[in-house]
């Protein structure tokens, strides 16, 4: 079948491919998903590949061979829990990738640049830097110290980016907004290419001490006005997420937030401090708040949540101190324990 252009053999269930399949050079699809395959060195002579699906293969190791691939345009390794080991450049040699998912359960052994001997084993993620048609991106990165400066562009449309060890993928069903989680560990890691991802995402996830300077920068920029969900986590320093007195973009604050977690935030007073304007938080449908020992209200200026605000979900944690002291507006009472 030498003028095959498209093969899906998906649950392939030999541990390798048969030599014939060097004789579709015309080939430019090939899913493997589900496949049991541990030797696929033989896919890098169909040099026409544009899509390749490994999709919760169980291969262990991407063949170096792979990097001839040069027209690969989107690489699928998204569930590949097996997947521990690929070769330095291959991932750079891929020069026209424009789609790359390494999502749930995927690779995360990446390395660093800086090694004693100058040597990797292992992919770096400085090799994303080479890929300029690269449009769309999952991916989990354990450490944040990995990353060099302004890895990521404002060509990447689509992105769910993991970069911390206390993240969780989310599923597949979850990820058809940009999803953006961070556990930065040093103010210059919050540099331009990071903050052009916070700019445009949906969903932000925030965790340690830098979650103070990003949440600054969603109201500078007016980046907060995308944002569909925001949780924040395990920071000694955030004592209100909005301060409309000090930041200049108060107005319909979070306009279109459906979801919003708090948690573990030890010196967090209020939601928002001063006098909001407008009506902020009408579509939020769900408030968790969980173990804020300073909590006093929602807002300093009783501000607080009104009736227009359809809340299916409030979930308040012992830890708070209780609604009677969290919300006094009686109006927000019965919305509450509706």
């Amino acid at each position: 079948m030498k003028e095959l252009k498209v093969l899906d053999v998906t649950r392939f269930r030999i541990p390798s491919l048969p030599s014939s399949f060097q004789s579709l050079k015309l080939l430019h699809t090939l899913y493997l998903a589900l496949s049991e395959l541990v030797d696929i060195t033989i896919v890098a002579q169909l040099t026409n590949l544009k899509i390749l699906s490994l999709l919760k293969s169980k291969i262990k190791e991407l063949p170096k061979e792979i990097g001839q691939l040069t027209r690969l345009q989107l690489l699928e390794l998204t569930g590949c829990s097996e997947l521990v080991l690929i070769p330095p450049d291959v991932i750079s040699s891929l020069t026209r990738l424009e789609d790359l998912r390494m999502g749930i359960k995927s690779f995360k052994q990446w390395e660093g640049e800086g090694l004693v001997d100058g040597r990797r084993s292992n992919a770096s993620v400085s090799e994303l830097e080479h890929l300029s048609h690269l449009s769309a991106l999952d991916i989990h990165v354990l450490d944040a110290n990995l990353l060099p400066t302004n890895l990521f562009s404002d060509k990447l449309e689509r992105y769910t980016i993991l970069i911390g060890d206390c993240w969780e993928y989310p599923n597949i069903s979850e990820t058809f907004s940009n999803m953006l989680k961070l556990k930065l560990t040093r103010r210059n890691q919050f540099d331009r290419g990071i903050k052009l991802l916070v700019k445009r995402c949906e969903q932000l996830y925030l965790d340690g001490k830098e979650s103070v300077n990003i949440i600054s920068y969603l109201f500078d920029s007016e980046a907060a006005k995308q944002l569909k969900h925001l949780h924040v986590q395990n920071n000694d320093e955030v004592t209100y997420v909005i301060n409309s007195i000090s930041w200049s973009y108060s107005h319909n604050a979070f306009p279109n937030l459906e979801s919003l977690f708090l948690e573990d935030l030890v010196r967090l007073e209020s939601v928002c401090y001063g006098q909001l304007e407008g009506e902020p938080f009408q579509k939020l449908k769900s408030l968790t708040l969980r173990n804020l020992p300073k909590l006093i209200g929602f807002s300093s200026k009783d501000k607080q949540l009104t009736t227009d605000t359809e809340a299916n979900e409030i979930v308040l944690e012992d830890e708070v101190g209780g609604p009677p002291k969290l919300f006094s507006n009686e109006k927000v009472l019965s919305l509450l324990f509706f």
